[in-house]
């Protein structure tokens, strides 16, 4: 009987010593840890779904509109919602619906894309000023000053207005309105890190700058910028509807 008894709490004790080394397991992987991070976020994953909805919008927009967005229907005008028209129609009879889901293909895509652009001359320039310093970084910080003095939308609108007034001009004139944003920002988080004792122990391992640069600085300063970059979707959306 004791013999058994001693059985059966070793048997507990393994179970127990096992649950508690898989409740202590930490995934070393860091996309493993991010998604686990995330699994928990509520709201996190509550935004990702709304995203996932407009992007999915956007880019099926010509299965998901009933109507065309630019036909016209005077006699249609000013109706309210309906089964044929969900949010009615405008003063041209066309349906606002229709004209909302493609609206949201052009105002994604000049969004992604502007905000791209103007996140990548960021950081190539903020980096660059930050890194190497002296007289080149004096020289870029005044020329960030500049750009930062005008206001964004009247700099977007001398920009269209000097290349033409496009879709691809007002991307091009929103990225070139926004980039400085991200070149102070990556500046700044640069000029933190770069004298950092693992940076120190890299460059006397016989690193280049642009090892030391792009794969030991960037990857610790980026987080903030992409930050910005998520809220500058957003601002490039409204000032894209000024147009």
């Amino acid at each position: 009987i004791i013999q058994k008894v001693l059985i059966q709490n070793i048997g507990r004790s393994k179970k127990k010593l096992k649950l508690n080394e898989e409740k202590q397991y930490i995934p070393r992987n860091k996309s493993r840890i991010m998604f686990l991070k995330f699994k928990k976020n509520k709201i996190a994953i509550i935004g990702l779904v709304i995203i996932s909805i407009l992007i999915f919008t956007g880019i099926f927009a010509d299965f998901i509109a009933p109507q065309s967005y630019r036909e016209q229907n005077l006699p249609l005008k000013n109706q309210s919602p309906s089964s044929n028209f969900w949010f009615g129609t405008d003063e041209f009879g066309r349906c606002i619906f229709s004209r909302i889901v493609y609206g949201a293909r052009i105002s994604l895509k000049v969004a992604i894309i502007s905000t791209g652009i103007s996140v990548l001359i960021g950081i190539i320039i903020g980096s660059i000023s930050a890194y190497y310093g002296g007289f080149l970084d004096q020289i870029l910080v005044v020329l960030m000053d500049v750009m930062w003095a005008f206001p964004t939308i009247l700099l977007s609108l001398v920009i269209v207005a000097i290349i033409g007034a496009s879709l691809n001009s007002v991307i091009i004139a929103i990225a070139l309105s926004y980039w400085v944003q991200y070149a102070r920002l990556i500046r700044g988080q640069i000029l933190s890190l770069k004298n950092e004792l693992y940076i120190e122990v890299t460059r006397s391992l016989g690193a280049n700058d642009s090892t030391i640069l792009w794969k030991h600085l960037l990857p610790n300063a980026i987080i903030p910028v992409v930050v910005a970059a998520t809220l500058g979707m957003g601002s490039a959306i409204v000032l894209e509807a000024t147009f």
